[in-house]
């Protein structure tokens, strides 16, 4: 525990996370939810019990609206929202599921996000595991031993948490975070020549990606004008402010 009082906070799609000044770093549940077992009621009860500050997104809504039209457009952007956002830890468990039902297509493109170069190259805490009954557990191992050498895929969710929990202590004890740029830490914004944006800080060698601005508009209204005073009309590939 990282403090006289243990802080554990719950946030469950729809509802979107607002930080709080002195939340501690966040982790996102990603992995198989249809046709698969709900193991992220076993992950929060694995996740409370490591008593590690964290708030805790998870996507799999107790009650989600079938019948409602706009429902999987508003899961899909509270999905990504939270996915991409910045200094969030990435718990990502592909289930035991049966092939001839599923084999979790949308974990595997979060997954393939979650290995986007630039996303590793910023930094982004990413643990992985797989259930040796998952039908595609060896593409896993494969993709892993590719983009992150050494980093091992855990065959169990309490392995897999205790990993996760790891990573959460690290990122509590290492900057940057959000919190550090709302309490006014410098930092220097830029556009590369894709027209994503991209944030520095006091180490230049270690950039702080955001590829969504309305992310920051939506859920961030005190750091946005911040960043947004720092961009200037016109910018070249590298350029920072």
């Amino acid at each position: 525990m990282s403090g006289a009082t243990y802080t554990f906070r719950y946030i469950e799609a729809p509802i979107y996370w607002q930080p709080l000044p002195d939340d501690p770093p966040a982790v996102f549940l990603a992995g198989g939810i249809t046709n698969c077992e709900r193991w992220h009621d076993d992950a929060l009860v694995e996740l409370r019990g490591t008593g590690v500050d964290m708030v805790v997104l998870n996507p799999n809504r107790r009650n989600f609206p079938i019948n409602d039209p706009d429902a999987g457009e508003e899961q899909v952007w509270w999905e990504q929202d939270h996915l991409l956002r910045p200094e969030t830890v990435t718990l990502m468990w592909f289930p035991e599921s049966d092939a001839s039902l599923t084999t979790q297509p949308i974990a595997q493109f979060e997954f393939g996000q979650c290995l986007n170069p630039a996303t590793l190259a910023a930094g982004r805490r990413v643990v992985v595991g797989a259930d040796p009954g998952y039908p595609r557990v060896r593409d896993v191992e494969l993709m892993m031993k590719y983009h992150r050498p050494g980093q091992p895929v855990y065959s169990t969710l309490p392995e897999l948490v205790a990993a996760v929990a790891a990573e959460v202590r690290a990122a509590a004890e290492v900057g940057p975070s959000w919190q550090d740029l709302r309490a006014g830490r410098p930092f220097w914004v830029g556009l590369d020549g894709h027209g994503d944006m991209w944030l520095w800080t006091g180490d230049p060698e270690r950039p702080m990606p955001v590829a969504a601005r309305h992310q920051l508009d939506d859920m961030d209204p005190i750091l946005w004008p911040l960043i947004t005073d720092r961009l200037a009309p016109t910018h070249l590939e590298g350029d920072s402010q």
